[in-house]
């Protein structure tokens, strides 16, 4: 049997591409499986995306986003071991409609979390290139790069308070002002957020055991949030259909 010719460095290339890896370092691979398993140049090809399949993202789109939040991560269990796991929370406008859209990727392992942690600054602007994996999160996200442009908080729709009971179980975003303060053992930990419609307010809490925020940004909430404030919260809606509650992610002051 005649064996099709191959550019291989046609399809390294390519692999760079949809991969993110160097083509130099991919060429060196696929040489090594030749080199110590005797492959074709075919099947080290085959063999490498095999072993690299988790890279490889064929429909990755670029997104120019912003960090709204970056999570304290929590530990989860996974297949019987505890796992660091942490959220980072971007708004952009969607590369096929426009609108701005809020999404979140999650860091699955301590190596994860430490290097897009360190990669993304709360509240900056990047340019990336991503792809939605089922769930319809951002996920095998490369080669970011700052660049301005990304939506900013002021300009971003809100959801009214009252329609947030048909997003339970979701993050949101809302804005208004700051009614009553809670503070319970005369700690502030939370507050009372109202848009002026006729919905009762929506119970924001930033502080305590489960909060999402870092310590800094908790700091910062509990010295600035005052009745009256006008803010802009993102977070985590939960509750039932009588008491829907948001634990925040981020709060803006406005």
């Amino acid at each position: 049997m005649t064996e099709i010719e191959i550019d291989l460095d046609a399809v390294v290339k390519g692999l760079a591409e949809v991969s993110d890896r160097p083509a130099e370092e991919i060429l060196k691979e696929i040489e090594g499986l030749q080199a110590e398993f005797g492959y074709n140049v075919a099947g080290a090809i085959a063999t490498w995306k095999s072993d690299n399949k988790f890279l490889i993202a064929a429909d990755r789109k670029e997104y120019l986003a912003r960090v709204i939040a970056v999570e304290t991560p929590r530990v989860a269990t996974i297949d019987g071991v505890p796992t660091p796991v942490g959220n980072v929370h971007f708004v952009y406008d969607d590369p096929e409609t426009g609108e701005p859209t809020f999404n979140v990727t999650t860091c699955w392992g301590q190596d994860r979390i430490d290097e897009l942690y360190t990669l993304f600054e709360l509240g900056n602007s990047y340019l990336f290139k991503a792809r939605i994996n089922n769930k319809g999160y951002l996920a095998w996200i490369r080669g970011a790069e700052p660049k301005e442009g990304a939506p900013e908080i002021d300009s971003i729709g809100a959801v009214a308070i009252g329609d947030l009971v048909n997003v339970i179980d979701r993050y949101e975003f809302v804005k208004g002002w700051i009614g009553r303060m809670i503070s319970p053992k005369g700690v502030k930990l939370g507050f009372e957020l109202d848009d002026l419609g006729m919905s009762p307010p929506l119970t924001v809490w930033f502080g305590g055991q489960y909060s999402k925020m870092t310590p800094e940004q908790v700091q910062d909430a509990m010295l600035m949030t005052n009745s009256g404030a006008n803010v802009a919260v993102y977070g985590y809606v939960s509750g039932t259909e009588n008491e829907v509650r948001m634990s925040a992610s981020s709060i803006w002051f406005l």
